[in-house]
C-alpha cells in the first residue's frame, strides 16, 4: 500500500470530470461520499490505464490510498505527479506566433490554440514513462514532457504518428510551454509543490 497526495485542486477535477457532480467545490472534500468517489476513482484508473488497483479516498484529509501491485502503484503515483501539473493554461512563443494549452477543470482534456484561436481539442493520459500523450481528431498524437517544481513547464518532445512511429524532435524545435500568469488568480499558491 502506498499513501499518494494529490493536489486538493486535481481531486476536485478529477471527481468533476469522471466522477459525477457529486464535488462541486475544489476547496473541501468533505462533502463527497468517500466510498462512491473512492469507487468511481478506481474503476476510472483500472479501464483509463488497464490497471487492478483498490482505492480509498480520506474525504477528511483529500488523502488517496492505492492497494495493489507495486508497479501498477507507482504508476498511479505517476499519473497524479503528471496531472497536478497538468492544471490551467500554459504558453510559449514559437517566432511570432503565440501558443497556448489549457488544461480545463475536466480531467483528460487537453485545448491547443494559436494566437488566440482555439485550434484543436484532445483526450490525454499519461504515458508509462510519465509523459502526456494527446490525442486529437487526425490521430497524430503529441507527445508531452512535463517538468514540475519550480518551473512548471511541458515540453512539446515527439508526436507519434498514425501507424503508431514515434518521431522525436530535435531540442531546437521542441516547444517549451511555461506555466502561465493568467493561472494565479485561480490557484491560492500554484507554485508550492
Amino acid at each position: 500500500m502506498r499513501i499518494v497526495k494529490p493536489t486538493l485542486l486535481f481531486c476536485s477535477s478529477l471527481l468533476a470530470l469522471i466522477l459525477t457532480a457529486g464535488c462541486t467545490s475544489t476547496h473541501s472534500l468533505k462533502n463527497i461520499n468517500a466510498p462512491e468517489h473512492s469507487k468511481k476513482i478506481q474503476d476510472w484508473l483500472n479501464e483509463m490505464y488497464g490497471l487492478s488497483v483498490r482505492v480509498t479516498l480520506n474525504d477528511q484529509n483529500g488523502e488517496l490510498r492505492v492497494h495493489g501491485p507495486i508497479s501498477e502503484v507507482k504508476r498511479v503515483g505517476k499519473i497524479i505527479e503528471v496531472a497536478n501539473v497538468a492544471v490551467g493554461e500554459f504558453d510559449a512563443l514559437k517566432g511570432t506566433d503565440t501558443l497556448k494549452l489549457l488544461f480545463p477543470p475536466q480531467f483528460g482534456i487537453l485545448e491547443k490554440y494559436l494566437n488566440g484561436v482555439k485550434t484543436g481539442e484532445a483526450k490525454w493520459k499519461v504515458s508509462k514513462k510519465g509523459g502526456i500523450h494527446a490525442t486529437y481528431d487526425d490521430n497524430i498524437v503529441p507527445v508531452y514532457m512535463v517538468r514540475g517544481f519550480p518551473d512548471y513547464k511541458i515540453i512539446e518532445i515527439a508526436q507519434i504518428d498514425e501507424g503508431g512511429k514515434r518521431d522525436d524532435y530535435p531540442k531546437d524545435k521542441q516547444v517549451t510551454y511555461k506555466y502561465s500568469i493568467n493561472n494565479l488568480p485561480f490557484l491560492s499558491d500554484p507554485l508550492k509543490p
